[in-house]
């Protein structure tokens, strides 16, 4: 039987964050993940975006994520050897309507944001799309290039003999020591820890622990796009954002939140929709090249879950980040090396003791 301080359940953008982490605090660990081609962190833009909402209000904590953001992606593109996944780009928001051209004014006058801007040069921006509202700038917002990091931490997981692909049932887990301890035994899996962290997404569902938790999965769906001519160095919001996507002339281009729906499947409604909307917004030719499509852990209070269980202190939870992955997996992956090393408490925002 294999024997290590923490196994991580998954490896998307959470669990991907979550055993970083642990290997940087000097633990020892186990990955345990099926890889599967549409999970939430392999469709995602990878934009952290400061605002949101048509009120136009600052995302949450963002005033102490963007900086730790900076910091993590930079961080883990130096330890796996690739060159930064993160890049600071600008969001132009062609303002649809009166009313959010009001929205954003308002914040600007009021001076209430650091992240929202005017656009001065305006009438640049005609040559490519077509827009009666106006432009505002949401600056400094960060891309991330998860296409490049999910698969070079996968290999370096490999390298070091760290990642198990396999699948994980429940009914195999026992826990030891008054739930300070958890051993897995499938016949073909063996290993011991001190520490079982679940990072499963969705994946959450088959969970016996966690899976009555209020969790509210919704579905996303994007497009890749190629346009050949339209400046990188933005992601544009129109009824739908286009994001850069890898070094060519691809964009991402998405996303809905479907709270009804009945497989994970990418729906020939939604193409037709956002052909459509290009076809009216934008000046330039372009050429759909493929769809996506995911579920994602979301959640009813729109806070993620992290912390250990209270009644099985060895289980704990990172998950129910929602949209948001990017953003709050490296942040509160760090907060768990804090409670792990110095018991520190994690944010009552993301406690879920009320709920377990």
């Amino acid at each position: 039987m294999e024997v290590v301080d923490c196994i991580v359940l998954g490896q998307g953008i959470a669990g991907t964050f979550m055993s970083y982490e642990l290997i940087k605090a000097g633990y020892t660990v186990m990955v345990i993940d099926l890889p599967k081609t549409n999970s939430a962190s392999k469709i995602a833009s990878g934009v952290i975006n400061p605002v949101t909402g048509r009120r136009v209000v600052q995302t949450w904590k963002i005033d102490a994520i963007l900086p730790f953001s900076s910091l993590a992606y930079n961080s883990i593109s130096t330890f796996v050897d690739i060159p930064t996944v993160l890049e600071n780009v600008s969001l132009l928001d062609l303002h649809a309507s009166e009313q959010m051209k009001d929205a954003f004014d308002k914040r600007i006058k009021e001076g209430t944001s650091a992240y929202v801007h005017n656009v001065p040069d305006t009438d640049t921006w005609r040559s490519y799309f077509d827009f009666d509202f106006g432009i505002s700038k949401i600056e400094p917002a960060l891309l991330i290039d998860l296409m490049s990091l999910l698969p070079a931490y996968r290999q370096y997981l490999r390298r070091q003999n760290i990642l198990r692909e396999h699948y994980f049932d429940w009914n195999y887990l026992r826990i030891k020591e008054n739930g300070h301890e958890v051993n897995y035994d499938d016949g073909r899996l063996q290993v011991r820890a001190r520490q079982l962290i679940c990072c499963e997404g969705v994946g959450v569902q088959q969970n016996p622990f966690f899976r009555g938790l209020p969790f509210r999965f919704n579905k996303g769906e994007a497009l890749l796009v190629s346009i050949p001519g339209l400046p990188r160095g933005h992601i544009y919001k129109l009824k739908y954002s286009l994001v850069p996507f890898g070094q060519s002339d691809l964009f991402w281009v998405g996303s809905t939140y479907e709270w009804t729906f009945t497989d994970d499947a990418p729906s020939g409604y939604f193409k037709k929709q956002v052909e459509e909307e290009l076809a009216r917004r934008l000046k330039m030719p372009f050429n759909i090249k493929s769809a996506l499509s995911g579920i994602r852990p979301a959640t009813e209070h729109r806070r993620p879950f992290v912390g250990a269980h209270p009644h099985y202190p060895a289980i704990g939870l990172l998950n129910g980040l929602g949209s948001k992955g990017c953003s709050l997996a490296p942040f509160f992956a760090s907060q768990w090396i804090s409670f792990l090393k110095q018991h520190l408490p994690f944010d009552p925002e993301v406690n879920m003791d009320k709920f377990c």
